[in-house]
């Protein structure tokens, strides 16, 4: 197929998300999306706070993660399991995830209960109880759910390699859940509710907030409705937030996680680049390429390894890209030196047309896909609003990666090839460290 033909079935499959919706900003400063979708079933109320671990109290890792689930503690109008009870009541649920950048808090309900479930949750972020009994027990919660993470095989990998990347006190070497070794235990021992408020006073002010709702709603009841409740909490200065550079990564890095896992690991780490840089979109299809249609699946295939997949993410100040294979007999060195090839090939070829225009197609599937369910609607709307965009940015961003070239893919990747350091972590039980990546040093948790 022609590549102008797969270009313009690209540009035609980008109209799904494009969604009419009504913005506003309200008095106190909560930027608010209303997308109307007659046909869901179901309305999605999205919040976004700029708030998380990059903005964990000094010394005191998991503040972020902890606040996210003592925010599920009651209000003060409804304390207890109150919020709880009635959010179930009206036929609703309710989650929440914390990042580096932000805390994000989803819930759903039936048509008919907006008006009540935004009072709800409006009373949530202006009030939340933060009863000293229910934060321990939330913190109990928390401590049992990092463990259960760190006691699987490779559950610490990530959170290491990130404190390799980003060292010293840069905020994206931190664990996310505040519970990376004993000293993030300790912490998370040390966060009461005064310690949460103060966070929750500057960080959850409504103007560091993106309030997005999405599925059947008439957008004119719905802003009358966001307004009598969200506009009903005063507004307040937002805790500014720092950018502090991340200190220079000299050289090639090699360390030595010891774990009591099966097979051993190597995981090639680099710097990405923050969130709507250029290259972002080079970058994610490359990382697509690499585990999906490039040369290393013949490593899977002989066996040589059992898992072999790349990843780049970007965020506010920076980013990751990673290479990451799994070793059967445990060799790591002989699949470094294999990635690398592959890598350096890339650099001197860049991809075949076919194979960016199948990156292309996958990512642009991953895409429509997001955007299916209402509350994937809702996600994309309030992250194009967090990223200081126009609401329906989605297309123009999808565009982006539709736009990206074979030559673009052939720079990015020469930049990896050419870096002035990176990061190789192997992972492997005490008995596996000699057939790990030879001068490798042994990580040191806090």
């Amino acid at each position: 197929m022609p590549l102008a033909l797969l270009l313009a079935l690209s540009a035609s499959a980008a109209e799904p998300l494009v969604f009419e919706h009504r913005a506003f900003t309200l008095d106190n400063g909560l930027r608010v999306v209303l997308h109307a979708e007659p046909r869901a079933p179901l309305v999605s109320i999205q919040l976004l706070v700029a708030a998380g671990a990059r903005d964990d109290l000094e010394g005191l890792g998991g503040t972020a993660h902890l606040l996210e689930h003592g925010m599920f503690t009651g209000t003060a109008r409804l304390p207890g399991q109150g919020f709880d009870l009635e959010l179930e009541a009206l036929g609703g649920d309710a989650n929440a995830w914390t990042h580096y950048d932000w805390t994000g808090f989803t819930t759903t309900v039936p048509p008919g209960a907006l008006e009540r479930a935004l009072v709800l949750e409006a009373d949530r972020l202006a009030s939340p109880s933060l009863d000293p009994a229910a934060v321990a027990t939330q913190r109990r919660v928390v401590q049992a759910e990092a463990a259960g993470i760190l006691s699987t095989p490779h559950g610490q990998d990530a959170a290491v390699l990130a404190s390799l990347l980003y060292p010293g006190q840069h905020p994206y070497g931190r664990d996310l859940m505040g519970l990376a070794g004993p000293r993030g235990a300790r912490d998370l021992g040390l966060l009461d509710p005064a310690a949460l408020r103060a966070f929750h006073h500057g960080h959850y002010a409504p103007s560091g907030c993106v309030l997005a709702i999405a599925g059947d709603v008439d957008p004119a009841q719905a802003e009358a409705w966001v307004r009598s409740s969200y506009g009903a909490i005063p507004a307040r200065p937002a805790a500014e937030r720092g950018a502090a550079p991340a200190p220079a990564l000299v050289g090639e890095q090699r360390w030595w996680l010891p774990a009591d896992v099966g097979a051993a690991t190597v995981s090639m780490g680099w710097r990405g680049v923050p969130v709507g840089h250029p290259d972002e979109p080079a970058l994610a299809l490359l990382a697509w390429l690499l585990s999906h249609d490039s040369r290393l699946g013949r490593l899977v295939e002989r066996g040589r390894a059992t898992e072999l997949h790349a990843w780049s993410d970007s965020w506010q100040l920076g980013g990751g890209f990673v290479i990451t294979a799994k070793a059967e007999d445990g060799r790591l060195a002989p699949l470094q030196r294999a990635v690398d090839r592959e890598l350096a090939r890339l650099a001197r070829q860049g991809p075949e047309h076919a194979s960016l225009a199948r990156a292309q197609g996958a990512w642009r599937n991953r895409w429509l896909r997001a955007a299916d369910p209402v509350q994937g609607r809702a996600s994309l709307l309030a992250q194009c609003v967090a990223m200081g965009l126009e609401p329906g940015c989605s297309p123009a961003l999808l565009a982006r990666y539709q736009a990206v070239q074979p030559a673009d893919i052939q720079r990015v990747a020469r930049d990896l090839v050419e870096a002035q350091g990176r990061v190789l972590l192997s992972v492997s039980s005490e008995t596996g460290r000699r057939r790990g990546l030879p001068g490798s040093e042994p990580v040191v948790l806090p």
